[in-house]
């Protein structure tokens, strides 16, 4: 079912997102590992190629819209493609997303 999909996930250095890429990744899906620590999503990703999986890493800060933007061309010159979106990093606030601003 995840075959051939490609899996973006922020936060994917470390915890519940690192869990998350590798799980992706024994399903055949490409697993993107998105964090603002570089080497922690370079050594998730590294982890999950030498398992025999696929897997890109990208350094962003998601609460930078820039570095977001950047991220997602960098994953569409990759794969051309998104089909998952786990938005694992962040932080928690209590709000209905549609009252949310850009700066929260």
């Amino acid at each position: 079912m995840l075959a051939n999909k490609v899996a973006v996930i922020t936060g994917g250095g470390s915890g519940i997102g690192q869990a998350t890429a590798r799980l992706f990744s024994k399903h055949h899906a490409l697993s993107v590992v998105i964090d603002q620590n570089a080497e922690a999503a370079e050594a998730v990703a590294a982890e999950i190629r030498r398992d025999g999986g696929e897997a890109l890493a990208v350094s962003a800060d998601v609460s930078q819209p820039e570095q977001v933007k950047a991220a997602f061309d960098h994953i569409y010159r990759h794969s051309a493609r998104l089909d998952i979106l786990v938005n694992n990093a962040g932080i928690y606030i209590f709000e209905d997303a549609l009252n949310l601003q850009e700066s929260d």
